[in-house]
């Protein structure tokens, strides 16, 4: 027999009400199971076998490359969630790495330790380390080629590309790419 994709397990003892007019999704990261109901995060509570709310609202979450950790966003805020760190689940795990005015867009990781996001108009580069100040950099708002033609960057979107480690930014109808950015 084996392993065939099917588990007819029931892994929740509450059971959910579905709403047609909602998506939905899982996501399994580590030994924590999350439920996207929408624009609500729900994340799987094993003592009670039930689906507890995490977080509201949220566009997007992406697992680090190490897999400890998850950043999730929505319009104005960007978070970190420890997974493995034993504790109860409650807001000690979750860290608010960054609040903007402006509407998160895209967020990739750089690396365990480094996200990268725009918000708006901006390219920001932050680490995750929330013990003391949380060093944070902002991209210039133009690009110089090398031909010294310059870019204004106006509602970039960013995409990282893990094994180049390169970013690419498509701005003004042009797509731009930079050289390794991590060693």
């Amino acid at each position: 027999s084996g392993l065939d994709g099917q588990n007819t397990q029931k892994i929740s003892q509450v059971p959910l009400e579905v709403d047609a007019k909602k998506s939905y999704s899982i996501e399994i990261f580590s030994q924590s199971t999350f439920l996207k109901e929408g624009s609500n995060l729900l994340l799987f509570n094993k003592e009670s076998k039930s689906f507890d709310s995490f977080w509201s609202p949220v566009k997007v979450l992406k697992v680090s490359p190490d897999g400890q950790k998850i950043a999730y966003y929505n319009d104005n805020e960007v978070f970190i969630y420890y997974l493995n760190n034993n504790l109860p689940v409650d807001r000690q795990n979750k860290v608010l790495l960054q609040k903007s005015s402006e509407v998160v867009t895209d967020l990739y990781w750089l690396n365990n330790d480094y996200l990268i996001f725009t918000a708006g108009n901006k390219i920001t580069i932050s680490e995750i380390d929330h013990r003391g100040n949380i060093n944070a950099v902002l991209l210039s708002d133009s690009i110089s080629l090398a031909d010294e033609e310059s870019i204004d960057i106006a509602k970039p979107e960013i995409f990282f590309d893990q094994p180049s480690k390169k970013l690419y930014v498509l701005t003004e109808n042009k797509l731009l790419f930079s050289d390794k950015i991590l060693p």
